[in-house]
């Protein structure tokens, strides 16, 4: 569990990543919408995923979220 205050951060693919396949894209919105009660979204950095197989690397979103 995580105190009051503390930091939370989360790597996820970005819905800004062309293409259908792959790992579930995530949107700002519902990171925003998973955080709501006892949470707060300080911040979404644009992130990028460096991968081995093509194209190389995955948009992402790199949230820090703050415990209320």
């Amino acid at each position: 569990m995580l105190r009051s205050g503390g930091r939370y951060h989360l790597l996820c693919v970005s819905d800004e990543q062309p293409g259908h396949v792959g790992p579930r894209r995530t949107s700002r919105a519902f990171i925003h919408a998973a955080f709501v009660e006892g949470w707060e979204v300080e911040a979404i950095e644009p992130a990028e995923l460096e991968i081995t197989m093509p194209p190389g690397a995955l948009r992402a979103w790199h949230p820090t979220i703050v415990r209320r």
